[in-house]
């Protein structure tokens, strides 16, 4: 990899940077800070996504009022703005095609997950049987893991069939989990879990 992205506060307020591999200075992508005052996530804005082959970053820029997504060519340094949408438009994932960018869009309160097709321009809601957040590909684009609020213990994780909206909660019902990501293969899921078998598990999808 020849440049790292993440999140910091490091001049006061939350932003995406980039920064190369081998060092050098950091260079700021979001121009307004991430946004932290959400009641169903702290640092939102934070979740970027890389294109497959690593020469575009899809991340989400705005505020409360007015939320997008961007892409920024690490080639040519140029940003452009892909979606033009009222509300809160984050958590971009970009599929393995290169063509498909999941994302959430929230609108009065409600959470639903849509695909952008980057080549066509066209907006596609998915259908998941209720809201959720933070949504991740597997690498071969069949299923959606994703978290969704559990009133009683946080977080859980689940994963939803892309084809015909099939959804599973992945574990036991009886405590939190989060942080999920897939392996290689597609078949098996890796998040993390606050029961006491250990902090991180696999799931065979």
């Amino acid at each position: 990899a020849e440049h790292l992205a993440f999140a910091s506060d490091r001049m006061g307020e939350n932003h995406i940077w980039l920064v190369q591999a081998d060092g050098g200075s950091a260079r700021r992508l979001t121009e307004k800070p991430i946004n932290t005052e959400t009641e169903d996530c702290g640092v939102c804005y934070s979740k970027f996504s890389w294109s497959p082959d690593g020469s575009q970053i899809v991340y989400t820029d705005g505020d409360k009022e007015s939320a997008n997504l961007y892409t920024l060519d690490l080639v040519g340094g140029e940003t452009k703005q892909l979606t033009d949408l009222a509300g809160e438009n984050r958590w971009p994932n970009w599929g393995s095609d290169g063509n498909t960018i999941i994302y959430v869009r929230v609108q009065e309160g409600a959470n639903e997950f849509w695909t952008l097709n980057l080549q066509s321009g066209e907006h596609k809601k998915v259908i998941t049987g209720g809201g959720g957040m933070n949504p991740t590909w597997s690498p071969n684009m069949e299923w959606i893991a994703f978290q969704q609020w559990d009133p009683a213990f946080g977080r859980a994780t689940y994963i939803t069939k892309y084809s015909n909206g099939e959804t599973h909660r992945v574990g036991a019902t009886d405590y939190a989990s989060g942080g999920a990501v897939w392996d290689r293969s597609g078949e098996r899921l890796i998040y993390h879990s606050a029961k006491n078998t250990g902090p991180l598990v696999l799931y065979d999808v």
